[in-house]
């Protein structure tokens, strides 16, 4: 699988190399705000260049191809564990914990949905600077996931019911091992579904404060918050409301596995543009899967984090 990719990404690479480009910088297509923006920075400028004749930096190049070997040794590697587990252990690769159903309900969920993409929408049109802005995202994921924590916690076990009791070391290990085991199948949808955007001529959303966080001179701190809003804020306050909230709540009027779907379609749609969806939809059903496994929010923040995290290095790499 992974040789297979490889290989239709060199011939992708030979035949449109700016597309190429930004299909890497949007791997991770916005999980996150912060996200968000660095990768669709990185699709406008990369297709700029392109349009403009004029080449990227060799050295950003180079780290890019590393990261991405890297990134993809580490993916297989992943792969082969997992499948020596499924052939030589005849236990279940992930076994099921028992957890109490939430006391709370579709109306609670819906709420605190609502409250996040009306934030949200607030947030990004507040204008002002860079500092401001991430502020605001910052506020805005604290503020819904406090509001989760607290209608979930005037009704039975909260701690329990949304993953945040007993949380072990070997959740985050099991978060990042299912990560990097579907990160071939989530990089072979991003890519093919950036390109169908790219051949059908839908415009890339972009994020109001993405070019100034990639622009050149951006100060230390405005830099180290981003990155703090993509790889901590975002995955914990999204996994407290879309596993740790919304999904028990949806688990009570449907089956396990169409719940873990509708939840990943409701986290993907709220992220991102439309050349993002597809791939977002891929991380929601493993983050979902993961949680429902475990029934530990560590699992899904550690795989999230990961993902965000990656996100912000590809695009800043491809951006340079």
């Amino acid at each position: 699988m992974l040789a297979l990719l490889l290989v239709i990404a060199s011939l992708v690479y030979a035949r449109w190399p700016a597309a190429t480009q930004a299909a890497t910088a949007t791997i991770a297509g916005g999980c996150s705000s912060a996200a968000t923006a660095s990768a669709d920075q990185a699709v406008s400028v990369s297709l700029q260049l392109s349009a403009a004749g004029e080449p990227g930096s060799s050295s950003g190049a180079t780290a890019l191809t590393l990261l991405l070997g890297g990134v993809f040794v580490a993916s297989l590697s992943a792969t082969l564990l997992v499948l020596a587990k499924l052939l030589f252990n005849h236990a279940p690769l992930l076994p099921q914990r028992e957890y109490p159903p939430a006391s709370w309900g579709l109306a609670e969920a819906g709420l605190v949905a609502m409250a996040f993409v009306l934030l949200s929408i607030a947030a990004g049109m507040a204008g002002g600077s860079t500092t401001q802005a991430l502020t605001l995202q910052m506020a805005t994921h604290t503020a819904v996931a406090c509001l989760a924590l607290s209608l979930a916690g005037r009704r039975g076990d909260r701690a329990r019911a949304m993953g945040a009791a007993n949380l072990q070391t070997r959740d985050v290990s099991t978060g990042i091992l299912g990560y990097l085991t579907t990160l071939p199948l989530f990089y072979a949808v991003a890519v093919f579904s950036l390109m169908a955007c790219i051949r059908l001529g839908i415009p890339m959303e972009r994020h109001p404060v993405e070019g100034m966080l990639l622009a050149p001179g951006t100060p230390a701190g405005v830099l180290i918050a981003a990155g703090l809003l993509a790889v901590v804020v975002a995955p914990v306050c999204e996994e407290i409301l879309f596993r740790g909230f919304l999904l028990p709540a949806l688990e009570r009027q449907l089956p396990r596995k169409l719940a873990i779907v509708v939840s990943a379609m409701v986290f993907a749609s709220v992220h991102g543009g439309i050349h993002t969806l597809a791939p977002l939809l891929v991380l929601g059903l493993l983050l979902g899967w993961l949680f429902s496994r475990t029934r530990s929010l560590a699992a899904p923040v550690a795989a999230h984090a990961l993902h965000n995290a990656l996100t912000v290095v590809f695009a800043s790499l491809a951006a340079s």
